[in-house]
């Protein structure tokens, strides 16, 4: 349901050149609904083993797909949020052209509202991801795997990166369960 949901955002949003990495999935339901994302243009790249949320880099798919561009990585569970704008990924870039110094620039995650059962620990962590402002709604801070674009950098890093707030805030889901 949370593939779904992200897909569904970034088609309706305009988004085409999507590219899915499975970890080697067994699940047959998610298999058949990949034949069918396949028919609407999105790539599924079918990885031989489960190489966790660093798949993008331990798989070597930016050198097999010769990226040479900025490019987004996410979870499949972070859903951009009802306020966040159709261009998300121009406003990332703009941010990356403002701080040369970031290796990538990721949505806010909210945490206010979240009903999972560890909610305070996880409010009490997120919003020490607020504390060094760039500038209004720009937060110098870690961004792991949620909704990200990252340089063309070809490794996984977690620090020299900004949270892009306000309208640019996404859902980790599982935090609704």
């Amino acid at each position: 349901g949370c593939l779904q949901k992200l897909v569904d955002w970034l088609l309706s949003a305009g988004y085409t050149q999507l590219y899915i990495l499975d970890n080697a999935s067994t699940y047959q339901p998610l298999l058949n609904y990949y034949r069918l994302l396949e028919e609407r243009g999105v790539k599924v790249l079918y990885l031989r083993q489960n190489m966790g949320y660093k798949a993008l880099w331990k798989s070597n798919i930016l050198e097999i797909l010769q990226v040479a561009t900025p490019y987004v990585y996410t979870d499949s569970d972070v859903v951009p949020g009802k306020r966040c704008p159709d261009d998300l990924v121009r406003h990332l870039l703009k941010d990356l052209q403002t701080y040369p110094y970031l290796k990538k620039a990721g949505c806010a995650l909210a945490y206010e509202d979240i009903t999972f059962y560890g909610a305070e620990e996880i409010r009490k962590k997120e919003a020490g991801f607020y504390d060094i402002a760039l500038e209004k709604e720009v937060y110098f801070a870690a961004v792991d795997t949620t909704f990200a674009l990252y340089r063309n950098y070809h490794h996984y890093s977690l620090y020299e990166a900004a949270r892009v707030g306000g309208r640019i805030t996404a859902r980790h889901l599982p935090w609704y369960y």
